[in-house]
Protein backbone atom coordinates (compact mmCIF):
# COMPACT_ATOMS: atom_id res chain seq x y z
CA UNK A 1 0.00 0.00 0.00
CA UNK A 2 1.01 3.57 -1.00
CA UNK A 3 0.76 6.64 0.78
CA UNK A 4 0.47 10.31 -0.73
CA UNK A 5 0.63 13.46 0.92
CA UNK A 6 -2.57 15.11 1.23
CA UNK A 7 -1.50 18.31 -0.21
CA UNK A 8 -0.31 15.71 -3.32
CA UNK A 9 2.96 17.56 -4.31
CA UNK A 10 4.99 14.71 -2.76
CA UNK A 11 5.97 11.11 -4.52
CA UNK A 12 3.81 8.52 -2.73
CA UNK A 13 5.89 6.23 0.17
CA UNK A 14 5.03 3.05 1.99
CA UNK A 15 3.90 2.84 5.53
CA UNK A 16 7.20 2.25 7.05
CA UNK A 17 8.44 5.59 5.62
CA UNK A 18 5.00 7.19 6.09
CA UNK A 19 5.16 6.19 9.77
CA UNK A 20 8.98 7.46 10.22
CA UNK A 21 8.47 10.65 8.43
CA UNK A 22 5.10 12.03 10.25
CA UNK A 23 4.62 14.76 7.60
CA UNK A 24 5.24 14.76 4.19
CA UNK A 25 7.78 16.59 2.28
CA UNK A 26 5.25 19.35 1.48
CA UNK A 27 3.82 19.91 4.87
CA UNK A 28 0.87 17.69 4.54
CA UNK A 29 -0.58 14.25 5.95
CA UNK A 30 0.22 10.85 4.37
CA UNK A 31 -3.22 9.08 3.32
CA UNK A 32 -3.75 5.92 2.13
CA UNK A 33 -3.83 5.79 -2.02
CA UNK A 34 -6.74 4.28 -2.09
CA UNK A 35 -9.07 2.43 1.17
CA UNK A 36 -8.90 -1.30 0.80
CA UNK A 37 -11.73 -3.52 1.49
CA UNK A 38 -11.53 -6.46 3.57
CA UNK A 39 -13.26 -9.96 4.64
CA UNK A 40 -16.67 -8.42 6.34
CA UNK A 41 -17.83 -11.70 7.63
CA UNK A 42 -14.22 -12.36 9.33
CA UNK A 43 -14.38 -8.68 10.69
CA UNK A 44 -18.03 -9.00 12.34
CA UNK A 45 -16.77 -12.60 13.61
CA UNK A 46 -13.54 -11.09 15.46
CA UNK A 47 -15.07 -7.90 16.42
CA UNK A 48 -17.63 -9.60 18.46
CA UNK A 49 -15.14 -12.22 19.66
CA UNK A 50 -12.77 -10.73 22.67
CA UNK A 51 -9.91 -11.18 20.28
CA UNK A 52 -9.25 -7.26 19.55
CA UNK A 53 -5.68 -8.34 18.67
CA UNK A 54 -6.83 -10.43 15.82
CA UNK A 55 -9.30 -7.71 14.82
CA UNK A 56 -6.93 -5.06 14.63
CA UNK A 57 -4.26 -7.22 12.47
CA UNK A 58 -7.15 -7.91 10.01
CA UNK A 59 -8.46 -4.17 9.66
CA UNK A 60 -4.42 -2.85 9.43
CA UNK A 61 -3.38 -5.83 7.14
CA UNK A 62 -3.95 -4.37 4.19
CA UNK A 63 -2.62 -0.83 4.93
CA UNK A 64 0.49 -2.53 5.86
CA UNK A 65 0.54 -4.45 2.05
CA UNK A 66 4.57 -4.56 0.77
CA UNK A 67 5.79 -2.94 3.90
CA UNK A 68 8.43 -4.22 5.59
CA UNK A 69 6.36 -4.15 9.25
CA UNK A 70 3.79 -6.99 7.14
CA UNK A 71 5.58 -9.62 8.32
CA UNK A 72 5.05 -8.70 11.99
CA UNK A 73 1.70 -7.17 12.46
CA UNK A 74 0.41 -9.31 14.41
CA UNK A 75 2.78 -9.45 17.03
CA UNK A 76 2.61 -5.79 16.62
CA UNK A 77 -1.35 -6.01 17.44
CA UNK A 78 -0.84 -8.36 20.06
CA UNK A 79 1.42 -6.17 22.28
CA UNK A 80 -0.32 -2.77 21.40
CA UNK A 81 -3.70 -4.00 21.99
CA UNK A 82 -2.99 -6.12 25.09
CA UNK A 83 -5.81 -4.61 27.32
CA UNK A 84 -9.55 -4.64 26.74
CA UNK A 85 -11.62 -3.12 24.12
CA UNK A 86 -14.97 -3.83 24.63
CA UNK A 87 -17.41 -3.35 22.19
CA UNK A 88 -20.82 -2.87 24.04
CA UNK A 89 -24.05 -3.14 22.71
CA UNK A 90 -26.71 -0.66 22.75
CA UNK A 91 -29.16 -1.41 20.51
CA UNK A 92 -29.99 -3.86 17.84
CA UNK A 93 -28.03 -1.37 15.26
CA UNK A 94 -25.78 0.55 17.80
CA UNK A 95 -22.62 -0.13 19.38
CA UNK A 96 -19.97 1.51 21.34
CA UNK A 97 -16.55 0.45 21.26
CA UNK A 98 -14.60 1.12 24.78
CA UNK A 99 -11.57 3.24 24.30
CA UNK A 100 -10.97 4.28 27.45
CA UNK A 101 -9.68 0.75 29.40
CA UNK A 102 -5.99 1.16 28.21
CA UNK A 103 -2.68 1.78 30.82
CA UNK A 104 -3.93 5.74 30.77
CA UNK A 105 -7.86 5.17 30.63
CA UNK A 106 -7.55 7.49 27.78
CA UNK A 107 -8.89 6.84 23.98
CA UNK A 108 -4.99 7.95 22.83
CA UNK A 109 -3.45 4.60 24.35
CA UNK A 110 -5.04 2.55 21.35
CA UNK A 111 -3.43 4.81 18.79
CA UNK A 112 -0.32 5.46 20.27
CA UNK A 113 0.60 1.90 21.72
CA UNK A 114 0.20 1.05 18.22
CA UNK A 115 2.57 3.75 16.67
CA UNK A 116 5.10 3.17 19.28
CA UNK A 117 5.19 -0.93 18.45
CA UNK A 118 5.51 -0.45 15.23
CA UNK A 119 8.24 2.33 15.53
CA UNK A 120 9.81 -0.24 17.88
CA UNK A 121 9.20 -3.15 15.36
CA UNK A 122 10.75 -0.69 12.53
CA UNK A 123 13.88 0.03 14.86
CA UNK A 124 14.91 -2.93 14.98
CA UNK A 125 14.55 -3.93 11.33
CA UNK A 126 16.49 -0.96 10.39
CA UNK A 127 18.69 -1.03 13.20
CA UNK A 128 17.77 2.28 13.89
CA UNK A 129 17.52 4.75 17.45
CA UNK A 130 14.55 7.30 17.90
Amino acid sequence: MKYRSTRWRSNTVNFSEALVQGLANDGGLFVPIRIPSIDQEKARELALSSHWSEFAALVLSPFLADDALQGFLNSIAKEAFSFPIPLTRLDERTSLLELYHGPTAAFKDVGARFLASCLSRLAEIRKLEF
